[in-house]
């Protein structure tokens, strides 16, 4: 009798959980939980994220990506039209096919002859080629390895001992000069090297009209009208005149 009374109790108590479970099922939201089991970390963060908005609206040309755990600000990139060329870097429509080689020219002055080569390609380096003396070893020797390494490219003989003796040279002394503290020699011999360029490296001279490094062959402003007007426009035109002065003797570093 015993027994059979805790079997009842059992079976009611079963009983009651079955219908409490019943119940609470039936009030229970039934659309299923979305597990990330068989998903990346960065396709889950893809997932549109409805509470978590950026703080504010995205400042002009700029817009909000999600990291990890928090908003960032990225700037948007610009689409750039093929058909405009910025101004300050301009660029250079080269004739790349067989040159004129200058012999003689050559011999006394690689120098002339490497800027009447740029002016053949139509490159802007001609105009920016210091006019070296006859007399300046190094200048003339860099100036010939430029001319003949551009030659025999376009006549399509890279393969040669000539050209190749050019290259080795070249190298040489770029590397040599290369290690010239800063000033107007370093960077003017460095201009020989523009003839390998597609643009200009960079402007020569700053949009109010002075140059932008030193140099022993280039003014150092582009006229004297823009170094006046610029001056003037400061306020402090007899000071700069005096400072221009002392730099001329030698007292002042440029």
């Amino acid at each position: 009798m015993r027994k059979k009374m805790i079997w009842g109790f059992a079976t009611l108590i079963i009983l009651i959980i079955g219908v409490s479970v019943f119940f609470l099922m039936q009030n229970t939201d039934t659309a299923p939980d979305v597990i990330y089991t068989d998903r990346e970390p960065s396709e889950i963060m893809q997932t549109p994220i409805t509470e978590n908005r950026p703080p504010r609206a995205a400042r002009t040309g700029y817009k909000w990506e999600w990291h990890g755990d928090h908003w960032h600000e990225m700037p948007v990139e610009q689409t750039v039209d093929d058909t405009s060329v910025a101004q300050d870097v301009p660029v250079t429509q080269t004739y790349d096919g067989p040159l004129t080689y200058h012999e003689e020219l050559l011999k006394t002055n690689p120098v002339k002859a490497l800027r009447l080569q740029s002016e053949e390609r139509g490159h802007f380096s001609a105009q920016w080629i210091p006019p070296f003396p006859p007399d300046d070893t190094e200048a003339q020797t860099y100036a010939r390895t430029e001319y003949l390494i551009t030659y025999y490219q376009s006549i399509g003989e890279a393969d040669t001992p000539e050209y190749k003796a050019a290259v080795k040279n070249n190298v040489a002394i770029g590397r040599a000069i290369g290690e010239y503290p800063h000033g107007a020699r370093k960077l003017d011999l460095m201009k020989l090297g523009w003839v390998n360029f597609d643009e200009q490296p960079f402007e020569m001279y700053h949009p109010h009209g002075f140059r932008a490094s030193p140099s022993d062959y280039f003014p150092r402003w582009r006229s004297e009208t823009e170094k006046r007007a610029h001056y003037e426009k400061s306020g402090f035109y007899d000071l700069f005149m005096q400072i221009e002065k002392l730099q001329e003797q030698g007292l002042l570093p440029e």
